[in-house]
């Protein structure tokens, strides 16, 4: 609520840590149901040479099923010459060591000029240590990944996304969950419909869980994320830095909302949409929609924290470019000179009804962020972009120029990214959550691995006592290996947990017997098992409680 401490706060971000409110999951584990052990089966694809296409999606026709990990060589290049549609998990990573990631990019049909977008999912989907770029042979643009079925999950780790053109992301079925780690998204749009470039879009289906943390992105001509309608159960953005972004984040219809720890940086640099798609207006960072008027759920149902973050101010360059088109009495436009930007208007009508009624908390948020002075070490250049929305003002409809990060001989390939680091004498080094830095932690791998360790982590008791006992969540999460587990109880209680993979096979208990009321922790070992998202379950006095926790090794 907006009168809770911070501390309840802090308790209620841990809470919500990588909870998923429709997990088939749960429901093996009400109903008893065991499962076998799928063993795990490596398949090392070769990389395509000289004019050969297509050894991925040969391997993956020939040889895959559940259990499968389609291993790909480190500086190897994987053309699609079909989208890949598996109806079972489908789990591609890069093998372990050194070198460039393997890259898989969409290849030209030499009969009609086309391409098709690598990777649509029929069932889940699991991509770690990719470069998947949307280039292909020719330069047309592709690339998008989806999830095309009900219930089904992606897991990308550790990805480099770049050049694609409406969006990376997409959901084609209702209750889909994208769990996104530790990857960078660039170039997403194109030069001819800036009404595209975005990371996530739902297409208006139902979305159950959309995770991002610990992630860069820069340079796209659209939404951060956009639902489109549909509704969101659990929304977690944290740990992420957003640089050079033409417009915002669309929270919509969600029903609980983690937004944490961000560095934004010149988002909006587009204005705001006016007559026949051009013009300019103050505009919100985060935007929100009334859920009362839909089945689903109402607005007092909802759960929102906006805390610890930088959303930054939108470059002087822009601002002037705006200021040009300005048009003077005319209502869909409104001076952006006179008018403050963006932290000031962090927030819609909508986001104001939620604050009324108690549902929205934000605190802690850098509120002068053009004081601060920070500095990113390698950005990319402003030219390109001024002239892409000068353009794009004075007439929507021609070609318009590349907002892209002009460098020359601009190529896919890691070593053309830009470097997030900034200056740690800004006040965002240390104005996250536990006095982390803000934003991408991987800019920062000792911060990064502090952070996986869980030290320093500050969890203050509250004052009070629970009604009713609480199974709070885990921290860190991600872990490696360790973790620590904090619940509430009511009154002295015996204390058992148990730890299920997401097959539902019980591979761990925490039998901590009788403990007495109030709040605890309790540190779990995961030496022993693999990388993957693990379910633990409470019980105190015959009922139960379930979270989620993953491990990354």
């Amino acid at each position: 609520m907006a009168s809770d401490t911070s501390i309840i706060n802090k308790l209620k971000t841990l809470t919500r840590k990588w909870v998923m409110a429709t997990v088939p999951l749960l429901i093996c584990l009400t109903l008893g149901i065991s499962h076998s052990v799928l063993a795990q089966t490596y398949i090392d694809v070769e990389p395509d040479e000289g004019d050969e296409v297509g050894s991925l999606n040969r391997a993956v026709e020939d040889n895959g099923e559940d259990g499968v990990i389609f291993r790909l060589q480190r500086g190897g290049v994987y053309w699609t010459d079909a989208n890949i549609t598996a109806d079972y998990h489908l789990h591609i990573e890069a093998e372990e060591g050194d070198g460039p990631p393997p890259m898989i990019r969409p290849a030209v049909d030499l009969v009609d000029g086309t391409s098709d977008h690598p990777i649509h999912a029929e069932g889940d989907l699991t991509l770690r240590g990719i470069y998947y770029a949307g280039l292909d042979d020719v330069g047309n643009w592709m690339g998008n990944t989806r999830l095309r079925s009900e219930d089904t999950r992606a897991v990308l780790d550790n990805m480099y996304f770049d050049y694609h053109t409406c969006f990376i992301l997409r959901s084609d079925a209702d209750n889909t969950s994208w769990f996104v780690t530790d990857s960078q998204f660039r170039h997403m749009g194109q030069e001819t419909d800036p009404n595209c470039g975005r990371v996530y879009d739902s297409r208006g289906n139902d979305t159950d869980s959309l995770v991002f943390v610990n992630n860069t992105m820069y340079l796209g001509t659209h939404f951060v994320i956009r639902p489109h309608g549909g509704t969101v159960n659990y929304l977690e953005f944290d740990h992420n830095t957003v640089v050079d972004w033409g417009y915002h984040l669309d929270i919509g219809l969600t029903r609980e909302v983690v937004f944490t720890n961000n560095l934004l940086m010149n988002l909006g640099f587009r204005g705001n949409s006016g007559r026949e798609g051009v013009g300019y207006s103050d505009h919100s960072l985060l935007t929100f929609m009334r859920a009362d008027s839909i089945e689903a759920y109402n607005d007092d149902e909802r759960d929102i924290l906006i805390s610890n973050n930088n959303m930054g101010t939108l470059r002087q360059e822009y601002k002037d470019v705006l200021e040009s088109h300005f048009v003077e009495g005319d209502s869909l436009w409104e001076d952006p000179v006179d008018t403050p930007f963006l932290h000031e208007q962090l927030i819609d009508s909508v986001g104001d009804h939620l604050m009324d009624i108690g549902v929205l908390v934000m605190e802690n948020n850098i509120q002068e962020p053009e004081e601060e002075g920070l500095q990113f070490e390698d950005r990319p250049d402003v030219d390109s972009v001024v002239e892409y929305v000068d353009a794009f003002l004075t007439d929507p409809s021609q070609d318009l120029p590349a907002p892209w990060d002009r460098r020359d001989n601009l190529d896919v390939g890691v070593d053309e990214w830009r470097n997030f680091s900034y200056n740690t004498d800004a006040e965002s080094y240390t104005a996250a959550q536990d006095g982390f830095p803000l934003g991408d932690l991987n800019w920062f791998p000792e911060q990064k691995q502090a952070w996986e360790e869980g030290d320093p982590v500050s969890v203050e008791k509250p004052d009070v006592i629970a009604s009713e006992f609480k199974l709070l969540g885990n921290y860190p999460n991600p872990f490696n290996p360790v973790t620590n587990i904090a619940y509430e109880l009511a009154s002295p209680s015996e204390v058992n947990m148990q730890v299920y993979n997401v097959l539902g096979e019980n591979v761990g208990s925490i039998n901590l017997g009788m403990q007495s009321a109030g709040f605890h922790t309790t540190s779990y070992d995961a030496s022993g098992l693999s990388s993957g998202v693990y379910i633990v379950r409470m019980q105190v006095e015959g009922n139960v409680q379930n979270i989620r926790m993953t491990l990354i090794k």
